[in-house]
């Protein structure tokens, strides 16, 4: 029977103070939403990055040396720790757009008889190299979408000063360039800076470097090991020359992505916490200002039999109300954005892979805490009815402890960041 009662005040001054109480579980909602979208998103771009590296076998780490016979390969391989090697040619070229303009490029020089067991390429169009073919390219897809290059088209290198034609035969997507970076910490759309795969015999030969490799590739089988398998390389490799060896976690487009991610991550807290920190101050007002109107209703209630601790627990309620709603609602909406801010991201950076599931753990967090925040709001407007004794209440005046708690100090320093005027009805 009480809590029938009880059950019925609470849904009559929820009519009643629908505005407020809509506002706050907007606010709620809002927030409760932006944090789960954000952060399953993150989730999402996290997990489809990783996708592509394991599925393209990005490099452990490169070797870059000066020119040295392609055979070294072979003994490279015997190393312990050594899964896959590749040799290949990295060389700046310009390419030449138009009479007007040129830009700056990077030529890669590849295995054309199979496909790269490190660092491979997705095809996104066209296809992949035949085997003794010499005039063809494939475009990494950043650069080719930047100037609308396709299948068929022809696109003219600088390399040393000489202007050398090829036709391109395919658009590819690399896990070395899910972010273009034109040096060392520049981001390039493709518009400024363009990478161009070419048959590695092809290359060779326009350096003159016939069997001759300056990059090296690698994978290892187990990366607790990797300095080890390093030092192995280190001393094969210096009679030829190292120039540096980078491990994958240093390569700048590793790093730009990485610290890419890390702001994402800095975001879907702080907006969230902005958005629910107003919900908890909203939450502190509307309470408080319904616990001041209805004195003389919390005192029929004592005088009724109603423990305090009954009475805290029905103004509280308010509070689970309006942040079950706005959490509830706001995890439902956020399993669809999140999944849509996925798709909006991969496709403007252009990551070959594109993951998307619901983190129900993140779903449960988020309601959990949409929840704390009104309860923190409502706590210490619902302790005031402690406070009140129902010999003081009944008076046809405001009670003495209401009055001394009219401005808390919850509300003084609320003063100090909040332009919020503070009213007593």
């Amino acid at each position: 029977m009480f809590l029938s009662i009880l059950t019925r005040k609470m849904f009559r001054d929820v009519l009643k103070h629908k505005v407020e109480f809509f506002a706050i579980t907007v606010t709620v909602f809002v927030g409760v939403s932006f944090y789960s979208t954000l952060i399953i998103a993150m989730d999402n771009l996290t997990r489809s990055y990783n996708y592509a590296y394991e599925q393209l076998h990005y490099a452990d780490f490169a070797v870059l040396l000066n020119p040295t016979p392609q055979k070294i390969i072979y003994e490279l391989r015997k190393i312990d720790n050594v899964e896959n090697i590749e040799g290949r040619i990295t060389v700046n070229v310009g390419i030449y757009i138009n009479k007007n303009r040129q830009i700056a490029g990077l030529a890669v020089g590849i295995n054309s008889t199979h496909q790269p067991t490190v660092n491979n390429v997705k095809v996104e169009s066209g296809r992949f190299f035949i085997p003794n073919e010499t005039n063809t390219c494939l475009l990494e897809h950043h650069f080719a979408i930047a100037y609308g290059y396709k299948e068929g088209d022809n696109v003219t290198l600088i390399v040393h000063g000489v202007k050398v034609n090829f036709t391109v035969v395919g658009v590819v997507a690399s896990p070395e360039y899910l972010i273009i970076m034109s040096g060392l910490w520049e981001i390039s759309s493709g518009y400024t800076y363009g990478v161009v795969f070419l048959p590695l015999a092809k290359l060779q030969n326009m350096l003159n470097m016939s069997s001759m490799i300056n990059e090296i590739v690698v994978t290892v089988k187990d990366e607790l090991k990797i300095n080890t398998t390093i030092s192995r390389f280190k001393e094969i490799l210096n009679p030829y020359g190292i120039i540096k060896i980078v491990k994958k976690t240093e390569q700048p487009s590793y790093k730009a992505l990485q610290w890419d991610l890390k702001g994402f991550g800095e975001i879907s807290v702080l907006f969230p916490t902005l958005i629910l920190f107003v919900a908890v101050v909203e939450t502190y007002m509307t309470l408080k200002r319904l616990i001041l109107s209805q004195q003389k209703e919390i005192g029929i209630l004592k005088t009724m039999g109603f423990s305090k601790k009954r009475i805290v627990f029905h103004y509280l309620s308010f509070a689970l109300l309006v942040g079950v709603l706005g959490s509830i609602f706001g995890t439902f909406l956020s399993i669809f954005l999140s999944k849509e801010i996925t798709y909006f991201y991969t496709n403007a950076l252009g990551i070959p892979f594109t993951l998307t599931s619901v983190n129900y753990k993140v779903i449960g967090e988020s309601v959990v805490i949409g929840i704390l925040a009104c309860v923190v709001g409502a706590i210490m407007p619902s302790l005031m009815v402690v406070k009140l004794k129902p010999v003081d209440i009944l008076r046809p005046y405001i009670s003495t402890s209401m009055i001394k708690s009219r401005v808390t100090s919850f509300e003084k320093l609320l003063g100090r960041f909040c332009f919020l005027p503070i009213r007593i009805r």
